[in-house]
């Protein structure tokens, strides 16, 4: 990862977000420097994406997100397994349950406030 900021930002945004998860789903979120560099390396590029189209949402990011996971042969499963590649965020945006859709908008805001 090359551009400082860039990481800064992405750093931010996830720490932000897994805060309000953890208070909000009662879920617990593994700390930045916990994750996997292939998990850092996709907030990496999310943050990159909204920084190089600025009038990009939420919904655009999590568009990108899934295409990308399914060129990579993930699918929809209702609960997230490495192994068998599912992932219960592989629908689209709007079949988000609404406490998903505010995490990406609300890591889309803490972008736009560090990067563009």
């Amino acid at each position: 990862m090359k551009n400082e900021r860039i990481l800064r930002t992405a750093k931010t945004a996830y720490e932000t977000v897994r805060t309000y998860l953890i208070e909000q789903d009662k879920v617990d979120r593994k700390p930045w420097g916990e994750l996997k560099h292939k998990e850092q390396v996709t907030l990496y590029k999310a943050v990159e994406m909204l920084e190089e189209n600025s009038h990009t949402n939420a919904s655009s990011v999590h568009d990108a997100w899934l295409e990308r996971k399914m060129k990579e042969g993930w699918t929809y499963g209702k609960e997230l397994d490495a192994v068998k590649k599912t992932d219960p965020q592989m629908v689209s945006y709007r079949g988000l349950p609404p406490i998903r859709r505010k995490n990406d908008k609300l890591f889309h805001a803490v972008v736009k406030i560090g990067v563009v």
